[in-house]
């Protein structure tokens, strides 16, 4: 019997599209405007030419492949210019485009999806957004690419001056006297509190330490105690609740003694934890005592809880507000303004609502990217733009070591789907500049490009709570933003009251954060439902 589907249409190549060559790209594929009717006369055509644009999610083509093995294309393939052009197949092969599939160029901010197809082994590309007449048709290879890229953004010798004079004569806080340490009145945000309540109080006197109970037990024999440490890493007691202590007691009074800090005494629990057999003959029986809840903030604090229980002195709070001076205020005013020009370009080339990204610090050589948010065009929930920020400060600083390797060149792969342009992020990494960067040493490279220590992150849009949490496990130094989402976000909102993921007990990271004063809420067309 025959297959229904013998005539049904697998592949096809759209009619809106023309090959032309793009700047600094070589040849591309362009939208061609529309032929709405024909009509010949004495063997001549007249075309009548509408200008409309291509629609946003407009199927444009969908190209068949040619399919090489790994080994195949690893022993011939990968030798010729054929490497330029493939797309990793989702199992493990090699593929050649056929049609114009070949010739769509990279983006940072591309216009068309595309999608593999392996049952009918095609790619299909698709555009994200109404494509104007003549605009070319751009897809996204991926983070780490094999050319030089022509949309990547320039490297800037020094913060604010891509932004020409205009903008630096427009800073109020620009001029002499950079070191003036400014009040808090005067500075063009406002902090919002990562610190605890109860993190906040001073306790100088006895009466004014809080207590919690915990199991404790003496060491009977000390020969144990570095098995004693070694059982407590093991089985879990070392707890976020108890990391303000330090494990062991030393008392000199007669008797002198040493004791070992156990668990936290929970009110529904009511027996200690229990003790290996082969170490139960080194401690004595567990009993309760009383510690303090917090660090010691002050030297009188730290004597008093001391008398307690050995306590860790934190005299400085993370996340607490440090001074600023008049210089870093003025570098905070021209980061605002890249992220409000790189808006205000995204708005005018028909984008949607923009969340920038800007990471700096406030001196030295400063290198710019591009993420963008691609959770539409990707049909990926996690591809929030903060997220790609971090990830674009990785893979720059993991090109940094490639270099010195030897580099492998990159091919579009079916999870490089496409960075939606309805969503732009900019970002300007501080990390000094590529010629100063020192690469870890090999045994730390994996797993440290993501560090955001010491550097300032600007973003337009408050990031909501996964962002907020990516952001906490970054080390970032601190968060500036324009626009509070009290709905979604993980940053304290418009009035910092909010909910806040840095302000949460026992998370083991804390960095400032500042809400820009003066922002007009409506200028951005801020969705106060959506996720940033």
């Amino acid at each position: 019997m025959a297959d229904d589907n013998t005539n049904a249409t697998l592949f096809f190549h759209g009619r809106r599209c023309r090959v032309a060559t793009s700047k600094g790209k070589g040849r591309g594929v362009f939208g061609a405007r529309t032929v709405v009717s024909a009509a010949y006369t004495e063997g001549l055509t007249a075309i009548d030419i509408a200008t409309d644009a291509i629609a946003a999610r407009t199927v444009l083509e969908s190209s068949p492949v040619l399919l090489f093995t790994e080994e195949e294309y690893s022993k011939h393939g990968k030798h010729t210019l054929l490497d330029h052009y493939t797309f990793k197949w989702p199992d493990g092969r090699m593929a050649l485009a056929l049609g114009w599939g070949s010739l769509y160029n990279h983006s940072e901010t591309p216009n068309v999806s595309f999608s593999i197809n392996t049952s009918s082994e095609a790619i299909t590309y698709t555009t994200c957004r109404d494509v104007a007449p003549d605009e070319e048709l751009c897809i996204f290879y991926g983070h780490q690419l094999w050319f030089d890229n022509a949309d990547a953004v320039a490297c800037t010798s020094q913060t604010g001056q891509e932004n020409g004079d205009a903008n630096i004569s427009q800073n109020p806080f620009a001029g002499s006297n950079s070191t003036e340490v400014l009040p808090e009145d005067e500075l063009p945000f406002a902090r919002t509190n990562v610190i605890p309540d109860e993190d906040r109080i001073i306790e100088e006197d006895a009466e004014s330490i809080r207590k919690i109970k915990v199991w404790a037990a003496d060491i009977l024999d000390k020969r144990k105690t570095a098995a004693l440490l070694t059982w407590i890493k093991e089985c879990g007691l070392e707890t976020n609740d108890l990391q303000h202590l330090k494990r062991i007691r030393h008392t000199k009074d007669p008797p002198s003694k040493s004791s070992l800090l156990l668990d936290k005494f929970r009110d529904d629990l009511h027996v200690p934890p229990s003790v290996p057999e082969d170490l139960s003959l080194a401690l004595s029986e567990p009993y309760i005592t009383e510690v303090p809840l917090f660090a010691a903030q002050t030297f009188t604090s730290l004597q008093l809880k001391t008398a307690l229980w050995p306590t860790v002195y934190s005299p400085k709070r993370t996340g607490e507000g440090e001074p600023w001076t008049r210089g870093q205020a003025a570098w905070a005013w021209d980061a605002v303004n890249v992220l409000r020009d790189a808006a205000t370009q995204a708005q005018s080339d028909g984008e949607a609502i923009p969340y920038d990204e800007d990471v700096q610090n406030e001196s030295g050589m400063l290198t710019s990217f591009i993420a963008h948010d691609t959770r539409e065009s990707m049909s990926h929930p996690l591809r929030h733009s903060v997220l790609n920020v971090v990830r674009r400060v990785a893979d720059w600083r993991a090109s940094q070591i490639s270099k010195s390797i030897s580099p492998t060149p990159a091919t579009p792969s079916s999870d490089m789907q496409l960075a939606s342009t309805s969503e732009i992020s900019a970002i300007s990494s501080a990390i000094s500049s590529a010629t100063s960067f020192t690469p870890p040493p090999v045994t730390q490279r994996n797993g440290m490009h993501y560090l955001l220590t010491g550097l300032t992150l600007f973003t337009t849009h408050e990031p909501c709570l996964m962002c907020t949490m990516a952001l906490l496990h970054s080390r970032v130094r601190e968060v500036v933003f324009l626009y509070p989402m009290d709905a979604t976000g993980g940053c304290g909102g418009s009035t910092g009251l909010g909910t806040c993921v840095p302000r949460l007990k026992g998370v083991n990271h804390r960095f400032s954060i500042l809400r820009w004063k003066g922002v007009d809420e409506d200028e951005a067309g801020v969705d106060r439902t959506l996720d940033a």
